[in-house]
């Protein structure tokens, strides 16, 4: 497929990047150069424009459905834009940017978070497969998935919020302040950094096992919530020691449209 490249010099000022999708590869990234530009094909469907700051990428649903379009934005380094997707089917992954706060709005897909960071990430969908890989979130990780799973390694996020209906979390040597982790139906496998007298903990198993009971701790600056209804829950803390070999969870069977394994399945609504 043929593409063309839209450009903006560095005296161009972008304080948003608002991207509309619909079955599509997004990949934002760092550009190795002063300049902003996106590259997509060279199609009456998709189209790019600046206005009021900011950056719009549009692409509309063809009529005649083919593979995904692949949608590449290069972001330098002296511009520390928000990021607003709403998308539908879409596969969007950042890597190796600075940016301020990622809001995604979606129906079905997945999103990959690597060596970047944010100010914040608000995601919000009926069927999401997350990953974050040694990637940070200043302040909020905050995610409302109905179906869906997951996954992060060597990550820091100051506080989360991340809640699945239906989906597995695994999470390697989280590190932060204030975690939050609810499943209706699935498993949480967490491995913290810090030790276990660090944090105050909550676990609710209501259908399940789970190696750790509630306990607080005098002192405790950190705490962590782990709430699931019908499933398991392990967490475990790393003291001192930052790098992790093997992620132990279990999350290679969740489906998109479900999860597998030892808990029931449930189809998106």
């Amino acid at each position: 497929m043929k593409t063309k490249i839209f450009k903006l010099d560095a005296a161009t000022e972008i304080g948003e990047v608002c991207i509309s999708v619909y079955d599509a590869t997004l990949t934002v990234c760092a550009s190795d150069d002063k300049e902003l530009k996106v590259v997509l094909p060279d199609c009456k469907n998709v189209n790019v424009g600046v206005g009021e700051n900011r950056l719009i990428i549009n692409q509309a649903k063809r009529l005649i459905p083919f593979g995904k379009q692949a949608i590449t934005i290069y972001i330098p380094t002296h511009v520390v834009p928000d990021v607003k997707i709403s998308g539908n089917r879409t596969a969007a992954s950042f890597s190796g940017g600075i940016f301020g706060e990622l809001t995604l709005i979606g129906v079905c897909g997945e999103i990959s978070l690597v060596n970047s960071s944010f100010t914040a990430v608000e995601l919000s969908s009926e069927c999401l497969r997350t990953n974050l890989k040694e990637t940070t979130v200043k302040k909020s990780l905050n995610m409302q998935v109905k179906v869906g799973q997951l996954v992060a390694e060597n990550s820091f996020a100051y506080m989360a919020d991340c809640r699945l209906k239906c989906g597995n979390m695994g999470l390697i040597n989280l590190s932060g302040n204030d975690f939050a982790f609810e499943t209706e139906t699935g498993n949480i496998t967490l491995t913290l950094s810090g030790t276990e007298n660090e944090y105050n903990v909550t676990v609710r198993v209501k259908s399940g096992t789970s190696n750790k009971q509630t306990a607080i701790c005098d002192g405790a600056q950190k705490a962590v919530k782990a709430l699931c209804e019908n499933g398991n829950v392990v967490i475990d803390f790393i003291g001192e020691r930052v790098e992790i070999t093997e992620a132990a969870v279990a999350t290679e069977d969740t489906q998109i449209d479900g999860v597998q394994g030892d808990v029931a399945q449930e189809k998106t609504l």
